[in-house]
């Protein structure tokens, strides 16, 4: 099902939260790629696929938007550990 637009990243982020926390828990497991795999239906190695390509593709549009952004000036980011506050910086003219 598709996410709408009002909710798209913070479902998508829960959603990805839960798949970072199998990835972990095979890491703490001690279990290989070889037996990750294996434990994983063929659709659900189709979807790891997908989304390990995606992720690297959203982590390049992230950086190019960041880019456009900071070259604008008119979008102040503020970093933190956890999130990112995105603000419009209203010209004074």
């Amino acid at each position: 099902m598709a996410n709408m637009s009002y909710c798209r990243f913070e479902n998508t982020a829960n959603a990805l939260s839960d798949c970072l926390g199998a990835i972990e828990e095979a890491i703490e497991n001690g279990m290989t790629m070889e037996q990750f795999f294996k434990g994983l239906s063929s659709s659900e190695r189709v979807g790891y696929n997908w989304l390990m390509s995606n992720c690297e593709a959203i982590q390049a549009a992230v950086i190019e938007l960041e880019e456009i952004v900071e070259d604008d000036g008119s979008i102040e980011i503020e970093e933190h550990e956890d999130y990112i506050i995105i603000r419009r910086v209203r010209s004074s003219k």
